[in-house]
């Protein structure tokens, strides 16, 4: 099966227990459609599951026991990379999965097409190394209130220090909100060579799951049996030459939302 074209990438996606598959679905072509401005070829999600954790395995479970109209079928690509394709009237869409990684400074990192096993908490540099050696493609991505005081100084060493071919991908993400100024680090970053993504980052509330899609990066994709390695390519050696990214900042009135009913869950859990 070959779905040639232009493809929407998001690269930071979460698939959390109480999302509706069908509803995400449906949400990621109509988000994928508005960000480039006409239906993409296919999408794919990069998908970050906590250590320990297989979000697959959730999706399975969610399509399962909601009778989702989404048939999920797991496969390898022609390079041995575990991959779901979920398939809809919309169209195919390829799940790549990956972790999300805390360092021991408490830095997120997504590992992007391998699962990390669960390990101590590394410095930020050692779990950037980590997640190369299993095969991944390292993103550090922007968090609120994250990248400031020393760890922010420990983002920019690795900006600094990051040779820019074998560097991991900075990214910025759809959760920051339109009057939070873009991350200067994120300009130093391109300032040095590294080519900057982003992702939706949907978060733990129901209803977030409309959001997939909403930001990434559109790419050149010849076949769906290579998709995500044509993607990885893309972003490992062209660095944006043949990709656009797409998306815009969060309005005032979800980001606030969000953040209130984030503290919510937390207290009462």
């Amino acid at each position: 099966m070959a779905v040639m074209g232009l493809w929407v990438v998001d690269l930071h996606v979460h698939f959390y227990n109480g999302f509706d598959l069908d509803r995400a679905v449906r949400s990621a072509w109509k988000n994928a459609q508005a960000l480039g401005g006409a239906r993409p070829g296919g999408l794919c999600w990069c998908l970050a599951s906590p250590p320990g954790i297989d979000s697959l395995d959730l999706l399975k479970a969610v399509a399962q026991k909601q009778s989702s109209s989404t048939k999920i079928a797991e496969t390898t690509d022609r390079q041995g990379c575990a991959v779901a394709r979920l398939e809809s009237s919309d169209g195919l869409i390829v799940v790549v999965p990956g972790t999300q990684a805390i360092s021991a400074e408490g830095l997120e990192v997504l590992s992007l097409g391998a699962q990390l096993p669960d390990h101590k908490p590394e410095p930020l540099e050692l779990l950037v190394d980590s997640v190369k050696k299993a095969g991944g493609l390292p993103v550090v991505p922007w968090g609120v209130g994250k990248w400031l005081g020393r760890r922010g100084e420990l983002v920019a060493k690795l900006v600094q220090n990051s040779r820019t071919l074998d560097s991991p991908l900075f990214a910025d993400n759809a959760n920051r909100p339109w009057w939070w100024p873009y991350p200067r680090l994120l300009k130093a970053a391109t300032a040095n060579g590294h080519f900057v993504v982003t992702g939706s980052d949907p978060l733990p509330i129901k209803g977030d799951e409309i959001r997939i899609a909403s930001a990434g990066l559109s790419c050149s994709v010849s076949s769906v049996d290579t998709a995500w390695q044509e993607i990885r390519q893309s972003l490992l050696s062209v660095r944006g030459t043949d990709t656009e990214v797409h998306g815009k900042p969060m309005s005032n009135w979800r980001f606030w939302r969000n953040q209130i009913s984030l503290r919510l869950r937390t207290q009462n859990s």
